[in-house]
């Protein structure tokens, strides 16, 4: 569980396993304690969401400090096409604030 000052990430949160993933946290932890983040926007007054792209590291870390995110399921993913146009490795460092 995580600690009362603390909330859980989940980034690609709009994707198959983060969309399933996301409901699963809420109902474990509290819909307040979960924050959803995901590059495409989500319906209103489902939680605490985060429209950003990940690959923006500073806009990233703006969030985990925001939210004081203690763990985080990073569920992102660059699918066939164009993960094959492109094959280069998208990490992102995160230092701890």
């Amino acid at each position: 569980m995580p600690n009362a000052k603390r909330r859980i990430l989940v980034t690609g949160s709009s994707g198959q396993i983060g969309s399933e993933l996301v409901v699963a946290l809420r109902a474990r932890y509290g819909t307040q304690n979960v924050v959803a983040c995901d590059i495409k926007p989500l319906e209103a007054g489902r939680g605490l969401f985060e429209l950003a792209d990940v690959t923006d590291r500073q806009t990233l870390q703006g969030i985990i400090r925001k939210h004081r995110a203690g763990s985080i399921y990073h569920l992102v993913s660059i699918l066939s096409a164009a993960g094959k146009k492109i094959p280069i490795s998208l990490g992102v460092s995160i230092s701890r604030a």
